[in-house]
């Protein structure tokens, strides 16, 4: 797996003097529909980080939680960039995950 920031992210990442990057996998679905997609959630801060497998790409540390190994087969490259303006800004992810591409 590889997880690629574009250079808005990266220029984030040094604007705001980040040591660190966590990210962590959020499912969302109904009950009755079951699973309809995951959003990667991405910060600076972990609560926990001591089940974080940690990593280096592209020149910045890397925290990431051990389930998102299961996105291998649907997605080898994780791409992420920032979104938004001023202070609402924040990493995003590129890259969607729907539970269709993870039964491939």
């Amino acid at each position: 797996m590889q997880i690629i920031y574009d250079q808005k992210a990266k220029d984030y990442i040094r604007d705001k003097n980040f040591t660190d990057i966590y990210i962590w996998p959020v499912y969302n679905g109904g009950m009755c529909l079951g699973l309809k997609n995951i959003r990667l959630e991405i910060r600076d801060k972990a609560k926990d980080d001591r089940f974080f497998i940690r990593d280096w790409f592209d020149g910045i540390n890397t925290n990431y939680d051990p389930s998102i190994n299961q996105f291998k087969r649907s997605s080898i490259e994780i791409q992420i960039t920032a979104f938004g303006i001023g202070g609402l800004r924040k990493l995003v992810t590129k890259t969607e995950f729907t539970s269709m591409n993870l039964s491939e």
